[in-house]
């Protein structure tokens, strides 16, 4: 008997691997010898099926901004042709956008049941909450991906918040509640008498706020707030516009290494080596780099994000709030080793029980529970 098919819709896979793309990855890596598991991946300028690790991935181009308005005809041919010649049955979508509405559109045209897995908080919102869209086209965009969350029949969020927010903007339950994980790497043991490494990852976007780490660097060094030598570092993919230029003079000022964009295991790498990871994002969900730092004993300064209160709740690190209180919590680490071996001590404790790759049993479990 053959196994069951399953199709993965996602963007950018594998042209980007961050943290959506990595989940539905490492899911489709650990489920491929029960189920027959192919990727639609959108968002490229080329369209072409290619194999990768032994799946079939199929490419399709990105839908400009300007063309958002025919997103059904532009898009949705193309994809319910792939759809109807594999014929899966079951749709697995991760990231909220407007394709999320054309997948649940498909399986209830078809019967599939659809699987909407959520990734950032702000995609568990409905339009009502957003008070600003920078371009209409983008609210027409929205809308898409609404009608797909309303219409998917199972939906798995990565906190409890994201699921008191589906209930709340839905009035839907979810199938599942599933901390972010990753596998547990070989023992890594830190190294504090030679100086610290303190790391900003993530894409340089202004929803990733890069800025704010600059700046809070910079006037760390200007006042002369920390004891200890510190190399601080960035690493991500960046882009040729004035914001990025900008924030790269005042990077270069205040001393800090850019490394530009680096592959899922250099981030580990990097992370092996490193004592402290700061993220400024504006949203998040459940950070894939949460998990490989915490998984390596790097406790994470965060501004915007502490999902289900785990960061404060385990003393894996501060939650700060304001920009001001993470450059005195960022200060308080750096200065007080012990608390920052403790926090060290805490992260690899909790994220080898909870954020494990023992958690993909659980959506090994719904796809069997949805087939059968």
């Amino acid at each position: 008997m053959s196994n069951k098919k399953i199709a993965f819709i996602i963007g950018y896979y594998p042209l980007n691997r961050g943290g959506a793309e990595l989940q539905a990855y490492y899911i489709a890596k650990e489920l491929k010898c029960e189920f027959d598991i192919f990727f639609i991946s959108i968002g490229h300028d080329k369209e072409q099926v290619i194999y990768e690790e032994g799946f079939r991935i199929y490419l399709l181009k990105k839908s400009k901004l300007w063309n958002r308005f025919t997103m059904h005809c532009l898009v949705k041919k193309k994809l319910f042709k792939i759809l109807d010649d594999e014929k899966p049955e079951l749709l697995f979508q991760s990231v909220g956008f407007a394709v999320t509405g054309l997948v649940s559109e498909y399986g209830r045209k078809k019967n599939i049941k659809s699987v909407f897995s959520v990734q950032r908080d702000d995609e568990a919102y409905s339009y009502k909450f957003k008070l600003l869209y920078p371009n209409p086209l983008m609210f027409i965009d929205d809308l898409f991906r609404i009608r797909g969350i309303k219409n998917a029949d199972y939906i798995i969020t990565q906190t409890r918040l994201q699921e008191t927010l589906i209930k709340k903007n839905y009035k839907k339950c979810i199938a599942l509640m599933l901390y972010s994980f990753a596998p547990l790497p070989e023992k890594v043991i830190k190294q504090y008498n030679n100086g610290l490494k303190v790391v900003w990852i993530a894409n340089l976007k202004q929803i990733k706020q890069p800025h704010i780490f600059v700046n809070i660097v910079k006037k760390i060094l200007t006042d002369k707030a920390i004891d200890n030598n510190v190399e601080f570092i960035m690493a991500g993919r960046s882009t040729d516009d004035k914001y990025c230029r900008q924030m790269f003079v005042h990077a270069k000022e205040a001393g800090i290494k850019y490394l530009g964009e680096i592959s899922n295991n250099d981030v580990n790498k990097l992370l092996n080596e490193s004592h402290l990871l700061v993220n400024t994002s504006k949203y998040e969900g459940f950070a894939n780099v949460f998990v490989q730092a915490w998984l390596r004993g790097v406790p994470v300064i965060t501004l915007r994000a502490d999902p289900d209160n785990i960061i404060s709740v385990n003393r894996m690190g501060f939650y700060s709030k304001t920009e001001l209180n993470m450059e005195e919590d960022l200060i308080k680490l750096i200065n007080n080793i012990d608390l920052l071996k403790e926090f060290s001590d805490n992260a690899i404790k909790f994220s080898h029980e909870n954020l494990s790759m023992s958690n993909i049993d659980n959506v090994r479990g719904l796809f069997m529970k949805i087939l059968n």
